[in-house]
């Protein structure tokens, strides 16, 4: 079973998390500062630094299902009736910008 986010297969994100990561190496060598490292917190720098790409990928995961899980209870609470193939195909159209059909 092949699972996809936004178009790419799971194998696809973490070859590219693993790409990111080994960029991320060759700039922290030869002493570049990414811009948005003096507004984020120190400690939750050296913990994404820590962490594999197959952790962050986990991390991505986890956020997509609980953003789909909110948009899930706020289209059932719009749409209290809906059937929930119905339900599903508005979350998915919400999820995708509109890119899936709308119930």
């Amino acid at each position: 079973m092949r699972f996809f986010v936004r178009g790419k297969t799971l194998q696809a994100w973490a070859e590219l998390i693993s790409r990111l990561s080994d960029y991320h190496k060759r700039m922290q060598h030869s002493g570049f500062q990414h811009e948005l490292s003096d507004r984020c917190d120190p400690a939750l720098i050296s913990i994404l630094r820590l962490q594999t790409p197959a952790q962050k990928l986990a991390v991505l995961d986890a956020m997509w299902r609980s953003a789909r899980t909110l948009v899930a209870a706020g289209v059932r609470a719009q749409h209290p009736n809906w059937s929930e193939a119905n339900l599903a195909q508005e979350v998915a159209a919400r999820m995708s910008h509109g890119a899936v059909g709308r119930a």
